[in-house]
């Protein structure tokens, strides 16, 4: 059953990702079955057309958001409604103290226990990207979400948080 994707970011990498990735096979069994004169410079084309071709592939498993109707994907992590304080909701960049926007500027990986973490497995914000954030449910710890449409994510986050949230869903209160 497919659900209805409310927002996604990122999403246009995976065709490119794996266009460059068959160039590359292609060029490499050219350039190491060949008798041409020129078959090191084709294979040496195959070997940097894989390489841009890891590279955007990590990109797209880093950056990109999937939010629908149940989940919202960030990067590795995945998370459920229940998972965040839907009354504190999706927030600016400005909810953080200056140290924690510094730490996500700056890029340098936060311990486990500081009261803010970065989704999806990055260390940092990367070129071109604002911040959305969201605070943990039941706790004061916030996550934040780096985007390259702020407003959009915020405003489809927003109505998703707000969503009734289905039977099953709520999380475990003691």
């Amino acid at each position: 059953m497919d659900e209805e994707v409310l927002y996604r970011e990122f999403h246009w990498l995976r065709p490119t990702v794996w266009s460059l990735a068959a160039f590359s096979a292609i060029f490499l069994v050219i350039g190491v079955s060949t008798e041409w004169a020129a078959r090191g410079w084709v294979a040496l084309v195959g070997i940097v057309l894989f390489m841009m071709a890891n590279l955007l592939a990590g990109i797209h498993r880093m950056h990109r958001i999937t939010c629908t109707t149940s989940t919202l994907s960030v990067g590795r992590e995945e998370f459920t409604r229940s998972d965040f304080d839907f009354v504190f909701g999706a927030q600016p960049v400005l909810v953080m103290t200056s140290e924690e926007q510094e730490r996500v500027e700056n890029q340098t990986p936060l311990p486990e226990d500081h009261p803010m973490r970065i989704a999806g497995g990055s260390w940092g914000r990367y070129l071109g990207a604002s911040t959305v954030v969201l605070r943990e449910a039941g706790t004061t710890r916030l996550v934040a979400i780096f985007t390259r449409h702020p407003t959009e994510l915020d405003s489809v986050l927003t109505r998703w948080l707000e969503q009734v949230p289905e039977p099953g869903d709520e999380p475990d209160v003691p």
